[in-house]
Parts: C-alpha cells; sequence; structure tokens
C-alpha cells in the first residue's frame, strides 16, 4: 500500500481542495478510498465521485466500484491535474502539444502581421503570452528531439509572424531572430527554468521528499529494449543535468 521511496512511504498527496491516493494495487486503492471516503463524512465533506478519476500504469480499463451505492469511479489512461496532463505512459508529449494550442488560441495572428503594432510590443505579447503559457510547469518536462523541433517551430512561427514575412520568403529563420532582436530561444527559456528548479531542490535538507524522489530509482528489473530517459538525461542529454551550469 503506497509508494516505498528511501525510507518513506507516500499513501496521499494534498493540494488545496485536491487529494491524490497513491495505492500498489485495486484492492488497496479500494480499501484506501472507503477508508477516506468514511473519514470525510466524520467532518461533514463529500467525495465528487464524478469530478474524481484514476489512473493505473498498467494496462487495465476496470472501473472502481464503491461499495453501499457510493457510485463508480472511472479508469482513465490520463488526466489533468494542476493544469498538467498526466498520462501512464509518463509522455510529455500531449501535455507540451496542449500548451502549444493554447498559445495559438491565446493569440489573433491579425495582430502579428500589423504593420502599427510596434516590434517592442510584439516582444511584450511574446513573453506575457507565448513564453508563458507554454512553459508552464516546463520544469518537469523530459524533451525530447521531436518535442525540442515543435518548441523551436512554434517559436519561430510567431517571430516570423511578427516580422510580416511569409514561408515563401525563403529567409532563414536566423535572420528572422535579428530583425526582431531576439536573442534567447524558448528552448532556452524552458531549461533555464529546469535547471532553477534543480538547483532548489538540491538545495533542499537532506530528507525532503523532493529530493528523495529526484534521487530515487524504482526497484526491480526494467522491461528489454532501450531504457527510456530520465529526467535528467532529458534536460541535457547524456551528461545529465550535473554537467550543466547556469550562465
Amino acid at each position: 500500500m503506497g509508494l516505498e521511496i528511501q525510507d518513506t512511504t507516500i499513501y496521499s498527496m494534498l493540494f488545496a481542495d485536491d487529494q491524490l491516493l497513491i495505492a500498489q494495487d485495486y484492492e488497496d486503492l479500494e480499501y484506501m478510498t472507503r477508508k477516506l471516503i468514511d473519514e470525510y463524512e466524520l467532518w461533514g465533506l463529500k467525495l465528487n465521485v464524478k469530478k474524481t478519476k484514476y489512473m493505473t500504469i498498467v494496462d487495465t480499463s476496470r472501473d472502481l466500484q464503491l461499495e453501499d451505492g457510493k457510485g463508480t469511479i472511472n479508469h482513465v489512461s490520463e488526466y489533468v491535474y494542476l493544469g498538467v496532463r498526466i498520462t501512464k505512459e509518463g509522455n510529455h508529449k500531449p501535455e507540451i502539444n496542449d500548451r502549444i494550442n493554447l498559445e495559438r488560441a491565446a493569440i489573433s495572428k491579425s495582430i502579428l502581421w500589423d504593420c502599427n503594432v510596434t516590434s517592442k510590443t510584439k516582444a511584450h505579447i511574446y513573453h506575457a503570452i507565448v513564453k508563458s503559457t507554454i512553459t508552464y510547469a516546463a520544469e518537469t518536462w523530459c524533451l525530447k528531439a521531436k518535442t525540442t523541433a515543435k518548441l523551436n517551430s512554434t517559436e519561430i512561427d510567431f517571430w516570423r509572424r511578427s516580422a510580416r514575412i511569409s514561408r515563401k520568403d525563403k529567409i532563414r529563420n536566423i535572420i528572422i531572430k535579428q530583425k526582431m532582436n531576439v536573442t534567447r530561444s524558448l528552448l532556452d527559456d524552458t531549461k533555464t527554468k529546469q535547471l532553477q528548479w534543480y538547483g532548489h531542490v538540491q538545495r533542499m535538507e537532506e530528507g525532503r521528499l523532493p529530493k528523495e524522489v529526484l534521487k530515487w530509482h524504482p526497484p526491480g528489473r526494467r522491461k528489454w529494449g532501450r531504457p527510456k530517459l530520465t529526467w535528467a538525461e532529458g534536460t541535457d542529454g547524456k551528461k545529465g543535468i550535473e554537467g550543466r551550469r547556469l550562465e
């Protein structure tokens, strides 16, 4: 029951009025959920079953049936928690796609093509809307080649429109950035946020849960095939984030 990390077992995580339960199997989850509902009722609280979901790492589609007619908690393959899309595979691609779509919906493309809007104003739009929207919760991303390329493509699309340059003009990206006085890329800002978060965790006292989780390695044997990149490896290639230095 719960997840063992070093000498600590995590059963639950809390944020505001949200609570996350962690269990090893279906029976443990059913028991923990039932005890949680009973404890809620003692304090005059009620679990919103319709808004409650559960996800498993293994392949299953079994819903969680609550006793005494208290309802059914549906099984899902992904869910949104604190504004971040979490998948059973631990893949950040859907989350990054969501961020890019939100950015595109928030900006009127006609504003970028407007010659009456100055480059300085367009730069303010980029920092206030584009960068802040896309890099939200980027500290946890494990960047791969395809997602990196998509971030770069989204960024240069903004600056190309802001410079009022069409793709048909075949102007190199570096020329566009020079025209718009762009000194840092979206990828640079993402990696900086990751490094800042890493430094924040490393400065914590020994025994703090975030620090223990960062150092934790899942027990048991891994599956056949090429292992997935860890967060540190995805942040800065083979050397990992330990080899990086904030300039």
